[in-house]
């Protein structure tokens, strides 16, 4: 296996913002009533990638990010709205390791991840891997208050002012919904992305930040 040049090496935060994919018809509580729905998640914010989020579609997966503080491995720990990492532009998914006890690496190649990055990207079109360091305190407490925070805003509707991004048709397919639906005051949200289809809205409100962390060998 060849090993890619390292293009960058540095300190890994983790952060993010709210982002949404595309607003929805749904059946309402009343029969034959529509009732307008939006779908919620969050971009993953880490070094290099904060001036390009307004083209960037590709969404944390909590469960993902959840596993990566506990094994090493490759991870998909941010994917597309639709959970198909290609679509995204992040299909070589994150390797991350665990060199000690007190250290968490990601390894991101900078062509298989170009969705996370800038478009052009500051370093060209060379190859290459951006490397992430993160002390494991900070990262298994950065961890639990962002799925505190995904848990709290997927339990109620939001209100327009609310959605900071839209993928499909951004700022001004939300002033235009807005302006056709004055009556549509809060949005319930219908599903968490990244979405398979596959109940991952339920799967997010059942883990428990509180739970211990549980290391094991690194993922084959």
């Amino acid at each position: 296996m060849q090993t890619q040049p390292l293009i960058a090496s540095l300190p890994g935060t983790l952060a993010i913002r709210w982002s949404s994919h595309m607003l929805e018809w749904i059946e309402g509580p009343v029969r034959d009533e529509k009732v307008l729905a939006i779908d919620a998640g969050a971009v993953l914010v880490v070094p290099l990638s904060e001036t390009d989020l307004d083209r960037r579609s590709d969404y944390l997966d909590i469960v993902e990010l959840w596993s990566s503080a506990e094994r090493p491995g490759r991870y998909h720990i941010v994917n597309c709205a639709c959970g198909i990492a290609y679509c995204g532009g992040v299909d070589g998914g994150i390797l991350v390791t665990h060199p000690d006890t007190a250290t968490v690496v990601w390894d991101i190649d900078v062509r298989e991840m170009h969705g996370m990055f800038p478009r052009p990207p500051p370093w060209g079109e060379q190859p290459g891997v951006v490397r992430l360091i993160f002390g494991r305190d900070a990262y298994e407490r950065s961890i639990r208050d962002i799925l505190r925070a995904m848990q709290a805003r997927a339990v109620r509707p939001l209100r327009w002012e609310e959605i900071e991004h839209l993928d499909m048709g951004g700022v001004s397919a939300l002033e235009s919904s807005r302006a056709s639906y004055p009556t549509c005051e809060v949005l319930p949200i219908i599903d968490w992305l990244p979405d398979w289809g596959s109940g991952n809205l339920e799967t997010l409100l059942a883990m428990d930040p509180d739970a211990p962390f549980v290391l094991g060998p690194r993922l084959s």
